[in-house]
């Protein structure tokens, strides 16, 4: 199994430098109990010859082996027959998987990413907030709005603390509640610390007095916000990340389906989507006025006259993770000019396909509805 039976009672917080695996392996929270019991569930699945394998990197490659397991499950529970890393004839390398369905044959490579750059600043990011997460705030959870690093040098997650904490001794609770209209569409008072090498800006938010000082409190951070959230050069990421893979493997004989898993810190929407494949939009005018919205097409697939990555056969974007199986989107998009063309509707999932110059979304089913995951999977408790 990939998590061993034995007693835990843990129940504190993931800290923001220990890795996934470490936390979901010592954590007795119930969404870590969960986890466990399904991922080893999913582990009995798998081929045995296989196990050793992907049991030896889940330590260190939690992120990647989770997403090859969510892979796997899916399509066994479409009824598909798997083969792991299966040969090819002329290439020493080997995909993930062959999927096997009837005549229908399929190759598939699982993919976990993120924006490497992202990796310094989140280092420094986990340091400052676990300490944060660490000092005495009875009376009010902390609402992190904003966190700017200036330099990739750690500021002094000590003095960071201290100044919060002091500053917060400044507010009453309930002061603060009673006064709630003069904060407009925040929750409490704002704390600001900065100086050039960080800006980090925190807003308090009142503890009702009967759940204040609480000894179960699981830390001091109530709400992350979006501070690490970053629009600017997501589309860049994926196709890069495509790119790699598209022709990673040379000339196939059957059809190829990259299935991407972000995990960085951008937002990854419909519309990075489609500006990724597609390319972006640009307004459309007659005689002045604006009267449609087109897309450039010079995305990832290129156009019908200059089309582009033709060995692939399409791709599949999400942003899925242990906490988030009952929710998690997905993007399932059918390569239109792909040497290797492939009938999506052998894949039990919604899709979309690129039709006369229209972008068609077809029906199907969510992620969550092939791997049977409850609805109530995973419901914070604050």
């Amino acid at each position: 199994m990939l998590f061993e039976e034995k007693e835990r009672n843990d129940f504190s917080l993931a800290k923001h430098q220990e890795s996934t695996f470490e936390y979901y392996d010592r954590s007795a929270t119930e969404l870590a109990v969960k986890v466990r019991t399904l991922l080893n569930k999913w582990f009995e699945n798998y081929p045995e010859e296989d196990k050793n394998n992907l049991q030896s990197r889940l330590e260190y490659e939690f992120e990647s082996c989770f997403f090859e397991l969510v892979v796997f499950q899916l399509f066994k529970k479409m009824g598909y027959e798997i083969e792991i890393h299966p040969s090819l004839p002329d290439s020493k390398k080997s995909p993930d998987f062959l999927m096997k369905k009837g005549v229908d044959e399929i190759y598939v490579e699982a993919k976990a990413i993120k924006d490497d750059t992202e990796n310094a600043h989140n280092k420094i990011r986990a340091r400052v907030l676990d300490r944060l997460n660490r000092i005495n705030t009875p009376n009010f959870y902390l609402s992190i709005n904003e966190f700017v690093l200036k330099k990739i040098k750690s500021p002094s997650e000590k003095k960071i603390s201290v100044y919060i904490e002091n500053e917060i001794k400044k507010f009453d609770p309930d002061e603060v509640i009673e006064n709630k209209n003069k904060y407009l569409d925040r929750f409490g008072p704002q704390i600001i610390y900065e100086n050039e090498k960080v800006k980090l800006e925190v807003t308090l938010i009142p503890i009702k007095k009967e759940f204040r000082g609480r000894k179960d409190r699981k830390g001091s951070i109530g709400v992350y916000g979006d501070y690490g959230v970053k629009w600017n050069n997501i589309v860049e990421v994926l196709t890069n990340a495509l790119s790699k893979k598209a022709g990673y493997y040379g000339k196939l004989n059957k059809p190829f389906i990259v299935f991407i898993n972000y995990v960085g810190d951008h937002i990854l929407s419909q519309h990075n989507i489609y500006d990724t494949l597609f390319g972006r939009e640009k307004v459309i005018f007659e005689n002045k006025k604006p009267v449609s919205i087109q897309r450039e097409l010079e995305g990832f697939f290129g156009d019908g006259l200059n089309p582009n990555y033709k060995r692939l056969s399409g791709v599949f974007f999400t942003r899925i993770f242990p906490s988030n199986l009952h929710v998690a989107e997905h993007w399932l998009v059918k390569h239109p000019f792909s040497n290797k063309s492939i009938d999506m509707n052998m894949i039990d999932l919604k899709r979309i396909e690129l039709k006369t110059d229209r972008i068609i979304e077809f029906p199907g089913k969510k992620v969550s509805e092939v791997l049977g995951i409850p609805e109530d999977w995973f419901i914070p408790n604050f």
